[in-house]
This record gives structure tokens, sequence and C-alpha cells, in this order.
């Protein structure tokens, strides 16, 4: 009899934490500029690359979602998505596209009634880049060669071989019941930690500067609710 109330228990909570997970489609825009990091004596140049005549490329993104809630007030939420990031010249149409495909395990806090929740959210961005593309307004098409992987034997002053990357994510979130799920929206700010371009400087004292991803998001979707 203890066992099989055991039992009963375990399927019950089993049940309520199934009802609880949510999964459904997400999309959005991006607004990524770079920021970088220069060695030893290179922080002009670092300064250089992050300048104020380059702004912010508009980009988008979309992906699935997977929400759990955890009790009333911590929910996990993964996300898998494509995006568009890069950075613009203000004076210029020139700009660099990088497309990555990002993971994203977030936590969310806060609380809501039946019908809407409204948390913060924090969590890590793991950045897998698939491709690197600079355009050239004057030919008006981008550049021959510029989506390569770049080695240090083929360009020893850009080494853009850095598939992968790392930062993290700072924003908020809303969500509204409809139907047999929930609409989301959230605005987000991400700020690299890890570079996806080391620039070398040359010389042993130069040093380099690391180059990075930085940039606002605006997402929405829609999760169908388990």
């Amino acid at each position: 009899m203890k066992k099989t109330l055991i039992i009963a228990i375990a399927i019950a909570m089993s049940i309520n934490a199934f009802s609880q997970t949510s999964l459904g489609l997400k999309f959005g825009l991006n607004s990524n500029s770079f920021w970088a990091v220069g060695t030893q004596n290179k922080g002009k140049a670092a300064a250089d690359i992050a300048n104020p005549n380059y702004g912010n490329l508009i980009g988008f993104n979309f992906g699935l979602a997977f929400n759990s809630e955890m009790g009333d007030v911590g929910h996990f939420q993964m996300e898998i998505s494509y995006s568009q990031k890069g950075n613009a010249a203000k004076h210029s149409k020139a700009f660099d596209r990088y497309t990555y495909i990002d993971f994203k395990p977030l936590f969310n806090l806060g609380g809501g009634g039946v019908k809407w929740r409204i948390y913060a959210q924090i969590g890590p961005s793991f950045n897998f880049r698939l491709s690197k593309a600079s355009y050239d307004p004057i030919w008006g098409k981008f550049i021959p060669g510029s989506d390569k992987f770049l080695s240090a034997t083929e360009d020893e002053n850009a080494i853009n071989n850095i598939r992968a990357d790392f930062g993290v994510v700072l924003g908020f979130g809303f969500k509204y019941k409809v139907g047999p799920g929930w609409i989301l929206l959230n605005p987000r700010y991400e700020l690299g930690l890890a570079p996806h371009t080391i620039i070398d400087l040359g010389g042993s004292d130069d040093g380099g500067v690391g180059v990075m991803n930085r940039g606002m998001s605006l997402n929405m979707g829609y999760l169908f609710e388990f």
C-alpha cells in the first residue's frame, strides 16, 4: 500500500511538471555591433575597431523555445535559434554580417496571475558561427573571399577561424495565456565575453585585438503548453 501511494504521488508530480512545460516557435529582430579589447598598449587599436563611425546592424533571428516552470517564481527556458549579427558603417552602406546558431539556456525569475507572467531573464549564450560576409557599397556586392574562415597562414593580420564564442544575456519577459499556449515578448541585451575574431597586430610586443558581439534584441513567440 505504501509503495503504491509513493508511485501514485510520483506519477502525479510528473504529470503536474509535464503540464507546466511548453514548447514553440520564436522570432525577433537584432540590433548588433562590435566591441573590442586590446592587449598591452593596443587600446587605441581596439577603439578604432569599435569607433563611433560604426553603428548597429539590423538582423533577425528565429528558432525553437522550450520553457519549464520550476515552482511559482522560477522558470528554465532553453532556446535554439538561427541569428544574424554584425556591424554597419554609419556614413556608408558597408557592413559585416555574421550568421550563427545560438544556444541560450536562460533562467526566468518573476511571477504573475493565471493568465500572465512577468519576469527578469539571465543566462549564457553559446554561439556557433556559420558564415561571415562583408558588403562593399562601392562595388555593390559582397567582397570576394570575405566569407572564408581565414587561418593564420592565409592572413597573418586577421585570424577569423574562431567558430564558437559566448556571452551573457540580460533581459525581461512577459507572457500571456492565449488558447492552448502562451504568447511571449522578450526584450534583451547580449554582451559577448569571448572574441569571434582576433586581429594580430604583428610583432612579438604588439599584441592583438579581440572583437566581440554586443547588441539588443526584441523577441516574440508562441509556446504550446503540455
